[in-house]
This record gives structure tokens, C-alpha cells and sequence, in this order.
């Protein structure tokens, strides 16, 4: 295992072990069987509308239901960082209120056979008290799964409808603080695909975390040839020294299944 002063990572094939800040628990209703929408015209709005899975998400889908999945567990352990934001290092900013001025990002790459083609994930965590300051990001392959601000007026969006986290379009952009920007958001929440729950910025409390399948067959329609899969966790600060872009230590575990 190594760490670094921004992004600390560890490669393990059947234990992950990592820096993480805070993630919780989703729960969904099953995703529909889809039929295949013609390939012909743009890829990326496929007929039928933007509901309508694109053709790599229709192709990942049919080949994880006709094919027998392969499942595996991975424990999973975030430690508390040992230092604060790293200011003026690495891509972020020295201090200043109410801003992204700098984020401390923690990696874990989640190794599996060649060729493996993920199916679903499954987030379990046991009742523990997490505590973060500023605010969390999730996000598998850079694609943001959750998080506690809602990015979507700085982030990009892939052809998947999915954010992808780029800290050069975050860092110096102002800090709205409202209802509207933070809270809870994950991906595929708004369409009923996803429910998350953790604790405000700077309060205690239990976290939960998990995804219909659907939402992670998009993240792999993005990333379905990649060997390794990277969990990301980013915490981000503004100007406190003594309290930014640290996160209490967390525990959990995630149920894969794959097919090759």
C-alpha cells in the first residue's frame, strides 16, 4: 500500500484496502428487461428517447443476463487521512472561503480476471458513525456514483447521462451553499434507480449506499474493456486548515458480479 499527499492507492485481487471518505448505501427496484433500439443514427440518442438505453448499455445488459455471473467480495477499509487539504500542491489552490480551493483524492483499483465485464455492485455497510468536512465524492472510473454536492453545473456529463469528475472544472469555482447544491445525490436517484443516505457536512451519523444494476452497467458501458476498475473518493475544502478534506475512518463491503 502506498499513500500519497494527494491520491493514495492500493491494488489488491481480492481485498481492497484504501483512504476513503464517505459513501452510502442505494437500494433499487429491479431494471426492466430492455429490448436492443436500432443502431442506425446518433449512438448517444438512440429511438425511443433518452430513457432508452443506448446500444453499449444495451450490449452490456444482454450479455451480464444471458451470461453466468461470476461473484466476488471485497472488504473494504477507509482510514482516516492523516493530514488535512494539501494546499498549493497538486493541482489545488491555497485558501479562500467559500470556495473548492483543494480535495484530497483516495484510489482503490478493483482487479478482477481480463476481460471482466462488470455487472452489478452491491455496497454493505455496517452501523458505524462517519463524519466529513467540506464535501464527499464517490465515483467508480470517474463516473460520479454519489456525492454530497450536486456537481452537475461544473461536471461534464458522458453519453450515459453520468457526471464525470474532473477536479480541473471544480477547483476555484465558488461554494453555493443551499438545499438545491447539497444534500444527498446519487446517480439514477431522479429516475427512482438509486436511494443513498449519510450525514450532513460537519455531523455525525450512519451512511448506506446501493445501485440498481443498470446504473452500473452504464459507468461499464464507458469502461467495459478496462481491466481495472478504480473507486475514487475525493473530499474537498475551502480555507480551515485544522478540519478540510478530512473524513472519519470507514468500513464496508462490496458484492461484485461480473461475466467474461
Amino acid at each position: 500500500m502506498k499513500f500519497y499527499s494527494t491520491v493514495g492507492i492500493v491494488v489488491l485481487s481480492g481485498v481492497l484496502v484504501v483512504a476513503f471518505n464517505n459513501c452510502s448505501n442505494v437500494s433499487f427496484t429491479p431494471m426492466d428487461s430492455v429490448t436492443d433500439p436500432s443502431l442506425s443514427g446518433d449512438p448517444t440518442n438512440p429511438p425511443g428517447g433518452p430513457d432508452v438505453p443506448t446500444p453499449d448499455v444495451v450490449v452490456i445488459s444482454k450479455k451480464c443476463d444471458s451470461t453466468e455471473n461470476s461473484a466476488e467480495r471485497f472488504s473494504i477499509s477507509f482510514p482516516e487521512p492523516a493530514q488535512f487539504c494539501d494546499w498549493g500542491v497538486s493541482g489545488n489552490l491555497q485558501t479562500k472561503n467559500g470556495y473548492f480551493q483543494a480535495r484530497r483524492e483516495q484510489e482503490v483499483d478493483v482487479v478482477l480476471p481480463k476481460g471482466a465485464t462488470i455487472c452489478d455492485i452491491k455496497f454493505n455497510f455496517s452501523a458505524q458513525s462517519f463524519y466529513f468536512d467540506d464535501h464527499i465524492t464517490l465515483a467508480l472510473n470517474d463516473r460520479v456514483l454519489a456525492s454530497s454536492f450536486k456537481w452537475d453545473n461544473l461536471l461534464k456529463k458522458d453519453s450515459q447521462g453520468l457526471l464525470v469528475y474532473d477536479w480541473q472544472r471544480i477547483v476555484g469555482q465558488k461554494w453555493t451553499s443551499s438545499n438545491q447544491t447539497e444534500g444527498v445525490f446519487c446517480a439514477g436517484k431522479d429516475e427512482n434507480l438509486a436511494s443513498c443516505s449519510w450525514p450532513a457536512t460537519q455531523t455525525k451519523g450512519t451512511i448506506k449506499m446501493d445501485f440498481n444494476k443498470s446504473v452500473i452497467q452504464k459507468v461499464m458501458a464507458a469502461s467495459s474493456t478496462v481491466d481495472k476498475h478504480v473507486f475514487k473518493f475525493i473530499t474537498t475544502g475551502d480555507d480551515d486548515t485544522q478540519l478540510d478534506c478530512k473524513h472519519s475512518a470507514i468500513q464496508f463491503t462490496v458484492d461484485v458480479k461480473y461475466v467474461k
